[in-house]
């Protein structure tokens, strides 16, 4: 009797009043806790009249309450909600240095690529520093064992991190575009790049501003699960879906668009194995992408984001640091190349196939594109 008393005490007035009422309803008595935890039909008629009749931070409260006296175990998945951000997160940052110090002490001063690199690295640092942030504050944990402050400071957490996500999968994709432009001088496939970068900036812009204002009042996107306060939001399931599946879209075009290009390219047997390899990984980015698009979903309709959280967090974290491990890739064989140069001296002079039979020589390998286009001559050579 002194637990059942002590158990109805540590509820809310309402939540121990439908206890009360359902438990005499049932086959248990009053005092067997066990017997309520156990059964179902009591238990979802618990549930169902506490949602009813209290506010959502009392049915938190006794929910806790509820699996603490019923045994059941807390969840707490901190480990890969902080591990997998800083260790993704180092490599991405290391990737990104040896990129860099591969042009030391660059010749030409930094340009727009190493820019448009340095913002993109930015934002994916700071999505990750915010992953670990909001798990130490509790998202890692099913949100009835969290105070109520802490939620609101998590799903701020979420509101920040949305933007600086767009901007580090957007701005990785114009990175990759300049990339192109450095190494194929063929102009239709020039003016595409553009195009798609254009693309890619109105994609960044759009939900951008979608997700900053996609409440009203702003605060409204933090505050939205306590039922307290007055305010409307954009539906979250269309806007989730439009923004993954145009980010597919726009990865599978960027990725698909040099193939054609690369099959008419003369290289070995080593230098399209390499080619292959960085595809290969841009194709796993662009898998991630899709993996994540479910998950998303889900989470716009949950009743436990601080736990459902998890996997969107996790496959948003991996793919954004892949992204920039990928693109950082040629400028990292460069570096080692530099350290050893009889070892990894694996130099792409990319001439096409129709170019050699016109008699064009290579004659400047580097890793900066040949591209003359005030003529015919459109020989590249880029170093991987």
């Amino acid at each position: 009797m002194a637990d059942h008393v002590e158990f109805l005490a540590q509820l809310p007035a309402c939540a121990a009043t439908c206890i009360v009422s359902e438990a005499q309803q049932s086959s248990c008595s009053l005092t067997d806790i066990k017997c309520i935890c156990v059964d179902q039909n009591t238990t979802m008629a618990i549930s169902k009249c506490i949602k009813a009749n209290c506010t959502v931070v009392d049915v938190l409260h006794a929910t806790n309450a509820t699996y603490a006296a019923c045994g059941m175990p807390n969840r707490d998945n901190f480990a890969i909600q902080v591990i997998l951000p800083i260790v993704l997160g180092t490599i991405a940052l290391m990737a990104c240095f040896l990129k860099l110090a591969s042009r030391i002490p660059f010749p030409s001063g930094l340009e727009v690529y190493d820019i448009v690199l340095a913002i993109a690295v930015a934002a994916t640092i700071a999505v990750d520093a915010i992953d670990v942030v909001a798990a130490r504050r509790g998202l890692r944990r099913d949100m009835w064992t969290i105070e109520p402050d802490m939620v609101d400071a998590i799903l701020k957490c979420f509101y920040i991190a949305e933007p600086l996500y767009l901007i580090a999968t957007d701005i990785t994709k114009i990175a990759v575009l300049i990339f192109y432009l450095q190494v194929f001088p063929q102009s239709s496939f020039r003016i595409l790049c553009h195009c798609i970068m254009a693309m890619c900036a109105a994609h960044l812009l759009a939900f951008i501003l979608s997700s900053l204002f996609q409440c009203a009042p702003i605060r409204y996107s933090w505050e939205y699960w306590r039922g307290e306060h007055s305010g409307h939001c954009l539906n979250a399931n269309i806007v989730a879906w439009a923004a993954a599946a145009s980010n597919i879209a726009l990865d599978l075009t960027i990725l698909i668009m040099p193939l054609p290009l690369l099959v008419k390219l003369l290289m070995s047997m080593k230098q399209k194995i390499l080619v292959l390899f960085l595809f290969s990984v841009g194709f796993v980015m662009t898998v991630v992408s899709v993996i994540r698009l479910p998950v998303l979903i889900r989470f716009t309709h949950s009743d436990n984001p601080t736990w459902d959280y998890l996997r969107v967090g996790y496959w948003s974290t991996i793919e954004i640091n892949l992204s920039i491990i990928c693109i950082c890739m040629p400028g990292i064989n460069h570096f080692i190349k530099k350290l050893r140069p009889t070892s990894l001296n694996v130099v792409f002079r990319l001439q096409t196939r129709d170019q050699c039979q016109r008699g064009n020589p290579m004659s400047m390998p580097g890793n900066r594109s040949i591209m003359r286009h005030g003529d015919m001559e459109h020989n590249v050579a880029f170093q991987w």
